[in-house]
């Protein structure tokens, strides 16, 4: 009854009654406070935030109240507090402050002096938020921040990061130093990033990452820089967009590695390659199973197998001649695969199946941990040099062959010039006997006839004997063996003869031509080496005068033609059909000394290979003797 009595609230009370209600019920923290601190009112929600009653707050000692501001903070707390009290309004102020529990307690200020009718500050009003959360949330970004630049800037690559689209540096990691040999501030001031140290030569480099990245949104770039001492590294620069939650360009963020050592060693791996590739050598590399994984161009000319046709083949099945067992390459692989290196001489067959010869060795290639996993063959095709060798073996045989000729060919002239000296002394004895018989024959005894008889009989069994023996001597000389053809290397036996014949020869000119391109023939080795011996010789002797003597190696579509051409004395006509009988000398070089036997014994040696011989000469101009030999 006594309230309704009351006289209704002033409009004053009403305004205050409703902001009372709306500070009652705000979300935030609001509270006033005395000048030296102490709280004249607060809010619930303040309450809470620091984990007091409001009644608790009240009825807190202005001391206690500043109190609750966290130590450390103090000197962040306390000048807000005297410039409001000043009269200054001040926002956002960040400081912590103690809860009842102990608990800390980030909270952000806003502060306003509150003056009376006379403008003097009387109160200060606060309004605080809980921004612990938040601080929270910055503390563990920070701390991500810092693990993040920690490892970025532990790693050997530079991590960058620019504005767009002026590019100004946001972010270079510490390994810049290493690669560019400046200091991190240089990147962060003037040009912008990398135009400071990208080599003039390749300035356009950026400019093509920028349109790249604009374009494509990535790029990738390798060019050199310079460092202050003059060196030259080179990087790779990865560089791709980043944009916003609406698709907006952001910034450039980049990786560069220095690529130096790499391009360094991938140079050095170039050039052996190319090495590989050029050298002479064939080389081949096969894994541990022994299949082919690459080969050099060399290979390919040498076997006739592409890389492509030899990887993954095994090479023994590959250009097996079929020459060697399976024992020779067991004993092969099992040297290889003990870590030894295998060296040897081989025939192999090519693609087009033709032979060749090459020697070979093969080395294993062990890895770090000592276990063999490839091996590497190099190869050198000595086909030619084997053929050289072989020629030349085949040139010392020939040219022993044609000395061993010579000498029994000088052993025949000395026996027949023995024996024609010692038929002297007997035929004087026969002459001398018959003189006397002839002239006295009627004065003689019959005693003394019979004397000079039987002195012409004993020397003519003394001559006889004499022709038996020398007759025995020149058929074992001639060597009268069975006709034994086989292949022999035609071209270097005329060669050989001439060489030969040459050395032993004064005033005379030897040439051979192998007019017909004749290499091989099958024959007998010795009979034509008889043939041409005694033809040369032959066209020396009768040349007196010196000149040239040409032999000539011709073939025609079934024979082999060899002709000896001298400009010496000729052959008369009537002698002609006489010169191959055993002992035959024609009357005009009785003179030159000679057995009459040279000839005859080419005679039968070319008739022997069922061949024909015969004779074109012109007195005064020379001869040329043709030999024609069934091929």
């Amino acid at each position: 009854m006594t309230r309704l009595l009351d006289p209704p609230p002033t409009p004053a009370q009403t305004q205050e009654s409703l902001y009372r209600l709306i500070i009652e019920n705000s979300h935030d923290p609001i509270s006033l406070h005395s000048l030296d601190g102490g709280y004249t009112y607060a809010n619930p929600i303040h309450a809470e935030v620091l984990g007091y009653t409001v009644d608790e707050l009240m009825d807190m000692p202005a001391e206690q109240a500043m109190g609750m501001i966290h130590p450390e903070d103090m000197m962040v707390a306390l000048p807000v507090y005297q410039r409001v009290i000043n009269g200054e309004s001040v926002t956002r102020a960040e400081f912590r402050m103690v809860r009842k529990d102990g608990a800390t307690v980030w909270v952000l200020l806003t502060a306003v002096p509150i003056r009376n009718e006379q403008g003097q500050v009387t109160q200060i009003m606060g309004m605080t938020r809980d921004i612990t959360d938040r601080k929270r949330t910055e503390a563990a970004l920070l701390h991500s921040e810092t693990l993040m630049r920690e490892v970025l800037d532990s790693v050997e690559d530079v991590v960058w990061s620019i504005t767009i689209p002026d590019s100004k540096p946001l972010y270079v990691s510490s390994a810049v130093q290493t690669i560019t040999g400046r200091s991190i501030e240089e990147f962060y001031t003037g040009a912008p990033i990398w135009r400071k140290v990208v080599h003039p030569q390749h300035a356009d480099a950026l400019d093509e990452i920028e349109r790249e990245v604009a374009a494509t949104g990535w790029s990738e770039r390798e060019f050199p820089i310079l460092r202050p001492d003059g060196e030259m590294r080179w990087v790779s620069v990865r560089a791709w967009l980043v944009r916003d939650a609406d698709g907006r360009p952001q910034r450039i963020v980049g990786i560069a590695s220095d690529v130096t050592d790499d391009r360094k060693t991938q140079e050095l791996l170039e050039l052996r390659y190319s090495a590989l590739e050029a050298t002479a050598n064939a080389i081949m590399i096969a894994d541990r199973n022994g299949y082919i994984q690459w080969v050099n161009p060399a290979f390919t000319r040498m076997t006739g197998y592409s890389l492509e046709e030899a990887r993954g083949k095994n090479p023994n099945a590959l250009v097996r001649s079929g020459f060697y067992d399976d024992e020779f390459y067991s004993v092969m692989w099992d040297t290889i695969l003990s870590g030894q290196v295998w060296m040897g001489r081989l025939t192999n067959r090519r693609k087009d199946g033709t032979l060749y010869t090459e020697e070979q060795t093969i080395t294993p290639v062990r890895n770090s941990a000592g276990e063999i996993t490839h091996f590497i063959a190099v190869k050198q095709d000595v086909t030619e040099r084997e053929r050289t060798e072989q020629l030349l073996l085949e040139h010392e045989r020939l040219k022993s062959r044609f000395r061993r000729e010579q000498e029994q060919n000088f052993l025949i002239v000395r026996t027949i010039s023995a024996l024609s000296h010692d038929l002297r002394t007997p035929l004087s004895v026969i002459s001398v006997a018959k003189d006397i018989l002839s002239r006295y024959f009627d004065r003689l005894s019959l005693e003394v006839r019979q004397q000079k008889l039987d002195s012409i009989g004993r020397q003519l069994q003394y001559a006889l004997e004499l022709l038996d023996d020398t007759v025995g001597l020149v058929n074992s000389n001639l060597n009268h063996r069975i006709f034994h053809p086989a292949l022999v290397n035609l071209d270097a036996l005329c060669q050989i003869s001439v060489d030969e014949i040459s050395e032993t020869s004064l005033g005379h000119t030897l040439k051979f031509l192998n007019v017909g391109g004749v290499k091989t023939a099958t024959v007998d080795e010795i009979l034509l080496s008889r043939i041409l011996l005694n033809l040369l010789t032959n066209a020396i002797k009768y040349s007196p005068q010196g000149g040239e003597v040409r032999l000539e190696l011709d073939a025609t579509a079934d024979r082999l033609v060899l002709r000896v051409i001298d400009h010496g004395l000729g052959i008369d006509p009537d002698d002609v059909p006489h010169i191959f009988e055993p002992f035959y000398r024609a009357a005009t070089v009785k003179a030159i000394k000679g057995t009459g036997l040279g000839l005859s014994i080419v005679k039968d040696c070319v008739e022997r290979h069922n061949g024909t011989i015969r004779v074109e000469s012109v007195v005064g101009q020379g001869t040329t003797f043709i030999v024609e030999l069934p091929k």
